[in-house]
């Protein structure tokens, strides 16, 4: 019958027996298993003991040709195989998290949310990752996406983004959309369906000017009758235009909420339309800690603007 020992509650088993028990069980040697440790093998059988002595039961057998476990032995090993994996995994996690986070992270957006954004979003990650260098981007949705598969961009906030398999999105918020014109417009009312687009004098964000705009893709045969006089990607040459009176522009609230109350433009909100912003990054691309840092604070700015008013009226 094995060998019983009586259990010590004075001692604990630790990582290091873990370890030590874990390199005897698979040299099959205390001789080999001691230089892979690089301790003394006097030192090595010791901490075996106290294992043993430890559990109350004889974990390996010792004989001419080497060692071999017993049941209980088994039993531990495949425990100590898990537990070990799982203590390195801990112990990676944390020093990664303890390393200062740096490299460069290349950011996009729209016009009418860099404008709000890339300050604030500057200062935020100098704060909280000083060694950390931003690359910022203009561009439309369309621009910011070929970006983002080409690995031009790593992370982009985009306005209802077409579905691709290369891009992982994330919803943030939705966005009102007005009809903008120069103070002297009259408007039927402040609140216009759809419908009462067709025939007015348009000016929209588009991709090119042969590719109709979001707002035409998502009012399909509303949009197909829109009269658009002029496509511009920029929101200032939007309002550009309708002060001179050349047309009215469909923008969202982010290119116009600073400008509501400053007597220059006259807004009515377009219901049942909203611009869809979004989180765009590629499938494929491992989240650094950097990028963690970065896509918290544009979270969080957001989250901010949206609290003033500067998507949706409060």
């Amino acid at each position: 019958m094995p060998q019983r020992f009586g259990m010590n509650a004075s001692r604990r088993m630790d990582s290091r027996q873990l370890r030590y028990f874990d390199a005897v069980a698979r040299e099959r040697s205390f001789h080999k298993a001691a230089e892979r440790l690089r301790i003394s093998q006097p030192a090595l059988s010791r901490h075996i003991q106290r294992l043993e002595e430890e559990f109350g039961t004889p974990l390996l057998v010792r004989h001419t040709r080497g060692i071999d476990l017993t049941s209980e032995g088994e039993i531990l090993l495949r425990h100590a195989t898990s537990i070990l994996r799982q203590f390195e995994a801990a112990r990676d996690d944390v020093l990664a998290h303890a390393v200062e986070p740096t490299g460069t992270v290349s950011i996009g957006a729209p016009p009418t949310i860099s404008a709000i954004l890339f300050g604030d979003l500057t200062g935020d990650v100098a704060r909280k990752a000083p060694n950390v260098s931003l690359t910022l981007c203009e561009g439309i949705t369309h621009y910011l996406t070929d970006w983002l598969e080409t690995g031009q961009l790593d992370v982009a906030v985009v306005g209802n983004p077409p579905p691709l398999h290369s891009i992982a999105t994330e919803h943030l918020l939705d966005e009102e959309v007005y009809l903008v014109g120069c103070r002297s417009t009259a408007f039927p009312k402040e609140n216009l369906l759809p419908e009462a687009l067709v025939d007015l004098p348009l000016i929209l964000a588009t991709r090119m000017e042969t590719i109709g705009s979001w707002l035409e893709e998502r009012l399909g045969a509303v949009g197909e009758r829109l009269n658009v006089r002029y496509r511009v990607e920029s929101p200032a040459i939007a309002l550009d235009l309708v002060r001179r009176s050349l047309g009215l522009a469909v923008l969202p609230r982010s290119a116009i909420w600073q400008k509501l109350n400053d007597g220059q433009i006259h807004t009515a909100l377009i219901r049942q339309v909203t611009l869809s912003r979004y989180i765009a990054l590629p499938q494929d691309r491992p989240r650094t800690k950097a990028m963690e840092i970065v896509l918290g604070s544009i979270r969080e700015r957001l989250a901010h603007f949206d609290g003033l008013g500067a998507f949706r009226s409060i």
